[in-house]
């Protein structure tokens, strides 16, 4: 059956012939996917398969799969548990393609939410990525002081010299008041 076999006319004569046939979302879902571009950074992806219904505020497709009350999904899950496997606990679809509207579910990995962080691109993506500071040092392990609550990455190397250079404008600020008297 095609969504055609669902035209307005016969979905409202059906009352007579004892009341409205709903449409199977599977139906309805895939009415809404169209073929879209390759993405330019992975083509060995393929296609996309864009979603053309109602996107969410973060631009993902959303999609209620069942009848009246029923809940509604993300669009690329329930094309990835339809067609590939249930999303194991902990684990979130990760968009390959960087096309946050793509249903294709080869285009979608589960992968743990920090992954899926850091292979994005966002700043903290970015900075994640980074192996060496503003001044050039490493971000070894000994070099490095990582913040216990935000996560965030301190150089050592670098903290030192500015607290030196605190410390010396400090005793000169000192010597400079106890000259003056």
């Amino acid at each position: 059956m095609t969504p055609d076999d669902y035209g307005r006319p016969a979905f409202f004569k059906g009352k007579r012939r004892g009341g409205r046939r709903p449409i199977p979302p599977q139906i309805r879902f895939w009415a809404k996917v169209v073929e879209g571009p390759v993405p330019e950074h992975s083509p060995e992806l393929g296609p996309c398969w864009l979603w053309t219904g109602r996107p969410n505020q973060h631009g993902y497709g959303r999609f209620r799969s069942g009848g009246q009350g029923s809940q509604t999904v993300p669009a690329h899950r329930w094309s990835y548990e339809g067609l590939v496997a249930e999303i194991p606990d902990g684990l979130v679809l990760d968009h390959l393609c960087r096309t946050r509207h793509c249903v294709n579910p080869y285009h979608l990995d589960p992968v743990p939410n920090a992954v899926n962080v850091l292979r994005g691109e966002s700043f903290s993506a970015a900075n994640a990525a980074k192996t060496e500071c503003p001044e050039g040092h490493p971000y070894s392990q000994e070099n490095t002081y990582v913040h216990p609550t935000t996560g965030g990455r301190l150089c050592l190397t670098c903290k030192r010299m500015t607290d030196r250079a605190s410390q010396a404008r400090h005793r000169a600020a000192q010597r400079a008041g106890r000259n003056a008297r």
